[in-house]
């Protein structure tokens, strides 16, 4: 039986790439600093714990490492912990999986390592620019990758962009999540700026399928991961209006900083090489999201 070790198994992403693997027939261990019960082999140990994770690597294939401080927000106002949990950790994680000669490091990285970008499309290639702590927490992880690939460690890094689904936290800022709890509310929605960024939204399914293809490819390097498509967040809000079936309003924050003004990734190294593509439209990916939810 192929064994997993997924840290940040409780979290968003972690919790629905744990469900995933156990429906296809891996052993799993489930890491994180929270309690969780996503499958029978659970820990609550930190990624800044090297000593303490070490044997739980042991006879581990593959390592998908979601465990990070994430946002912008969040980052920028705890910064050393952002650098602890990000760079740190992740670097805690190659090293206990290179000493446990583990078959591939699959690690999260994001699109925040862009910044602002001035192409309509981000490629791999494109020199990264990051203008937020947790972009540059999250590049410091894929350097640390790139020299433990180089060092026998084969890895992956795959940069993220808008994730969205079910058991995402509205709290932690992120769109979609933040309009559907307050339209289940009977609230505006709530728009940073003008609505007029534009966002990569890719559904959390089409991510776990990447991370999975991702560990059983023998492709290694950095791949983005995104529906290919950007959305205005003012189609985002009306989509996910016309998703709920009734109108809402929306209210606008202009005093807010509202980010960077276009990200939208360009997914051909992934479909490539990893045979992987988008298959969740944003409007489809919505309904099956807000079917989970009720």
């Amino acid at each position: 039986m192929t064994k997993a070790l997924v840290t940040g198994g409780a979290g968003f992403i972690g919790s629905h790439l744990v469900d995933a693997l156990v429906k296809k027939g891996y052993e799993v261990i489930a890491l994180d600093e929270v309690p969780f019960a996503a499958c029978a082999n659970v820990a609550r140990v930190s990624v800044t714990s090297r000593e303490w994770m070490l044997p739980l690597f042991q006879g581990v294939d593959y390592v998908f490492h979601l465990a990070a401080l994430v946002g912008d927000a969040k980052c920028h106002v705890l910064p050393i912990t952002a650098s602890r949990v990000n760079a740190e950790g992740t670097l805690n994680v190659l090293a206990a999986a290179k000493e446990a000669r583990v078959r591939k490091v699959i690690y999260a990285s994001s699109a925040a390592v862009y910044g602002e970008s001035p192409s309509r499309f981000q490629h791999e290639d494109d020199r990264p620019n990051p203008c937020s702590i947790y972009g540059v927490t999250k590049l410091a992880g894929e350097h640390y990758c790139e020299v433990f690939r180089y060092d026998g460690v084969p890895a992956v890094s795959l940069r993220l962009f808008n994730v969205y689904g079910a058991g995402q936290n509205p709290s932690y800022a992120a769109a979609i999540p933040s309009f559907i709890a307050r339209a289940k509310q009977g609230l505006p929605l709530l728009i940073d700026g003008d609505g007029q960024q534009a966002r990569d939204f890719v559904y959390v399914k089409d991510v776990v399928r990447a991370l999975i293809m991702a560990a059983e490819s023998p492709h290694e390097g950095v791949f983005n991961i995104g529906s290919g498509v950007a959305g205005t967040v003012n189609d985002v809000a009306k989509a996910v209006s016309d998703a709920m079936g009734k109108e809402h309003r929306f209210t606008y924050r202009p005093g807010r900083d509202a980010g960077i003004r276009r990200s939208q990734a360009s997914v051909a190294r992934a479909v490539e090489e990893l045979c992987w593509e988008p298959k969740w439209s944003l409007r489809k990916g919505l309904q099956d999201m807000l079917g989970a939810q009720t």
